[in-house]
């Protein structure tokens, strides 16, 4: 690493720690960290069983999907073993900016289970598609439940539900085509053909842009995007039930929470922490954008700060908790796939 780049890494650092620490010395100095305490400890166990009904759900949903991208490129890991692989995915996703901790989902893979970079990469880049596409219709759905609700930026969010699918399918269709321009563009130079990271690179190129071929005509779309959508809806499912739990002692029911009122204030704290600075493992941002989201849909500013740490504590300790037990077995000697159990690839795919 330059020293330029050290640079650069170290401002960032702070200020990732910065955002942390502003936010919850905040928020701290308006609630006791008893309260919040008190507020996890007596939450509604039924709620809490739902939270983690959903989030094994959504987990089941994702290796899934996992699944049937990697059959189409020829692979057919086993299942338990990629089950893991995706309960570290969902760790990882909180502990770098922008959710790039997910990638750890291509590392594992091809280490772990002997799948060809390329098909790791190429599952990973259409479920991260997917993933952001599945969003426009829940939203939309919300901002038509809500109706005059949100009169005044009905359209605003119209527009961003629109734009949202727009770019999403723009990327899908635009990806093969970007691989493909890069490969030419490194081929068209000679001095970068004769190093050996610029051929390694090329070579990625254009098996991923090969793998993508391969899932963009195998007719898989209908499933993948179902699978997406469900896995999208187990997370806030999941999210709404633990909140439920946490306030149901606090005299709120589900007539007081609103589901497609409560999915856009969580939704408000999750884009906050996919930005690229959203505090340290995600902590900060996250907390703030809840508190003012819930601020804004009515919910008194004690309860939209306590329930924006609590909430947020239970769900990262789970994730954290289960993460590490799935890395833990994940690394043990007799889980290793050296060459997975192949299936037929379908099809070619375009060249």
């Amino acid at each position: 690493m330059g020293r330029r780049a050290r640079l650069k890494y170290t401002i960032y650092l702070l200020f990732s720690v910065g955002v942390t620490v502003v936010v919850l010395t905040y928020l701290f100095s308006q609630v006791h960290p008893a309260e919040v305490l008190r507020m996890g400890m007596g939450l509604r166990r039924e709620g809490l069983i739902v939270f983690l009904a959903c989030s094994l759900a959504m987990s089941i949903c994702r290796l899934w999907r996992y699944e049937i991208l990697l059959r189409v490129s020829g692979f057919n890991p086993p299942r338990f073993s990629l089950f893991l692989v995706v309960l570290v995915r969902n760790f990882f996703s909180d502990l770098l900016p922008a959710r790039l901790g997910t990638a750890i989902y291509v590392y594992l893979v091809t280490t772990r289970l002997g799948v060809t970079f390329s098909a790791a990469a190429s599952s990973f880049a259409a479920s991260l598609l997917l993933d952001i596409l599945a969003m426009a219709p829940l939203v939309a759905l919300a901002v038509w439940l809500l109706g005059g609700a949100v009169a005044g930026g009905a359209a605003a969010l119209w527009a961003g539900v629109l734009m949202l699918a727009l770019v999403t399918v723009s990327a899908w269709a635009l990806l093969p085509h970007a691989l493909g321009w890069a490969a030419r563009c490194m081929l068209a130079r000679s001095g970068l053909r004769r190093r050996a990271w610029a051929r390694g690179l090329l070579m990625a190129a254009l098996g991923i842009r090969r793998e993508l071929g391969r899932i963009r005509t195998a007719g898989i779309y209908g499933r993948v995007f179902v699978l997406s959508l469900l896995i999208r809806i187990g997370k806030y499912a999941g999210m709404y039930f633990l909140l439920w739990a946490l306030l149901a002692p606090r005299g709120y029911g589900f007539a007081q929470l609103p589901p497609a009122k409560i999915f856009m204030g969580l939704t408000a704290a999750e884009l906050a922490a996919s930005t690229p600075v959203s505090g340290v493992a995600a902590i900060g941002a996250y907390e703030g954008a809840w508190a003012m989201a819930f601020q804004l849909l009515g919910f008194p500013v004690d309860i939209a700060q306590l329930s924006s740490l609590a909430h947020h504590a239970i769900t990262q300790l789970f994730g954290y908790g289960v993460g590490l037990l799935a890395m833990l077995l994940l690394l043990l000697p007799r889980l290793a796939v050296a060459s997975p159990q192949a299936v037929p690839a379908a099809g070619p795919g375009r060249e």
